[in-house]
């Protein structure tokens, strides 16, 4: 009798794609609770995420030998990524087993895997399809994200910060699908308010950088894809959003006695610490053996500890990896930006077009905060952080040859394919 192929494929799919959303889904739940739970009430919680989209990946990867050949394809497309997420793994593996510290950047390292499982996930399942229905089904947290964000505001309390690069650039995604100006405009004034009322710098820049993403790509000829959408032009806008942002930030930490300063002293000391360690072995650091805390000595922090991340994660890279950590974690970043340009003269549906840009926008905020925050030291973040970047460079993804079955000689089917299979009755 004739089965049809694509069926096989596509209960593979529903449960691939669904595990994904839901593990990401569970993500976002978990930050948001952040705001009225503390972190370490959460127990082996924060691992639920990570756990729903890692074991079935590696899983797959044993039984499946098209996604086995796909987990290859995307450490050979993010061949940097993978060098330093190696690095990092041993001496990560050193500190845990020889020098006996459970605190070591092998947890760093296996949250970076996150980023290659969700790239199999979506090249597997479909970016396109994954990467707009991920959106759509975050919209009701952001709803929930923006209420405590304004109690946050009412009563003086920075909520989760360092995860709004998750919130503050999603109204992007539901502002580009539409061609109302109208729209446009809620979606401007949505990611303003959300950003004026995180009390923090990082909340207000990512949410200037959400603004003006969202007027350089609502343009219609770098929709189109007939203008580039960074030019002269675009910087110009660029450096007015900036100006504007600027202006908003003085007027809040004028008007406004709860927004945060960014505890500049606390980083400030870190940094020095870091600067000084990367200076005493500049081209491979240590290796990343030791811990990724550092002891803050300045002054007493009234929380029960001294041992404190030290709230860069690029800087703990350039410490810790030297210039070899650095230079890889720098070329990952170049190609990632690079594979978006190169994805913006592709013509796409306008979900997907406002799907691309907003997780680019998030994967932008997430970049950023990374610099001044401790975004890997966080299991959840940390999911959240790989996650958004894999989905992103899944979808914006300009070699399309996994799709056309010419890797690894045809091993891996396009998933639009349709065949029968001849099956004995």
């Amino acid at each position: 009798m004739l089965v049809a192929q694509p069926i096989v494929w596509f209960r593979e799919l529903s449960i691939l794609g669904t595990l994904f959303v839901l593990g990401y889904l569970a993500g976002v739940a978990e930050v948001v609770s952040w705001s009225f739970i503390h972190r370490e009430q959460l127990g082996m919680l924060k691992f639920v995420p990570f756990a729903m989209v890692a074991f079935p990946v590696v899983a797959a990867a044993f039984l499946s030998t098209p996604i086995a050949r796909l987990m290859w394809l995307s450490v050979k497309r993010n061949w940097p990524l993978a060098c330093l997420c190696l690095y990092m793994s041993i001496g990560g593996l050193y500190t845990r087993i020889s020098l006996g510290s459970s605190e070591s950047f092998f947890s760093h390292s296996l949250a970076m895997l996150t980023f290659f499982f969700t790239w199999t996930f979506a090249t597997r399942v479909g970016p396109d399809q994954v990467a707009v229905q991920l959106l759509r089904a975050t919209a009701p947290f952001w709803l929930v994200m923006l209420g405590v964000v304004m109690y946050g505001f009412a009563t003086g309390r920075h909520m989760a910060h360092e995860i709004m690069y998750v919130f503050t650039p999603l109204p992007l995604f539901f502002g580009l699908r539409s061609r109302s100006t109208m729209v446009r405009l809620c979606a401007f004034f949505a990611i303003v308010a959300i950003a004026a009322m995180g009390l923090k710098n990082t909340t207000l820049i990512i949410g200037a950088l959400s603004g003006y993403l969202l007027f350089i790509f609502s343009q219609d000829a770098v929709r189109k894809g007939e203008r580039p959408p960074f030019n002269l032009r675009a910087l110009f806008v660029f450096v007015v959003c900036a100006g504007i942002a600027y202006w908003g930030w003085s007027q809040l930490t004028a008007n406004v006695a709860d927004f945060s300063s960014g505890n500049t002293d606390f980083r400030k000391y870190n940094y020095l610490k870091l600067w000084h360690k990367f200076l005493g072995s500049p081209i491979y650091g240590d290796e990343f053996v030791g811990t990724p805390n550092l002891v803050f000595d300045l002054y007493e922090i009234d929380i029960g500890t001294q041992n404190l991340p030290s709230h860069s994660d690029v800087l703990d890279v350039l410490a810790h990896g030297g210039i070899i950590g650095a230079s890889l974690l720098a070329l990952f970043v170049v190609g990632f930006g690079r594979s978006f340009i190169a994805a913006c003269k592709i013509k796409v549906s306008d979900e997907v077009y406002a799907a691309r840009v907003t997780l680019f926008a998030m994967s932008a905020g997430a970049l950023f905060t990374m610099t001044s925050n401790p975004v890997w030291a966080n299991t959840t973040n940390a999911f959240m952080f790989w996650s958004i970047l894999g989905l992103c460079q899944a979808l914006c993804n300009p070699k399309r040859d996994h799709e056309s079955g010419g890797w690894m000689h045809g091993g891996v089917p396009r998933e639009t394919e349709v065949s029968d299979v001849r099956v004995a009755a």
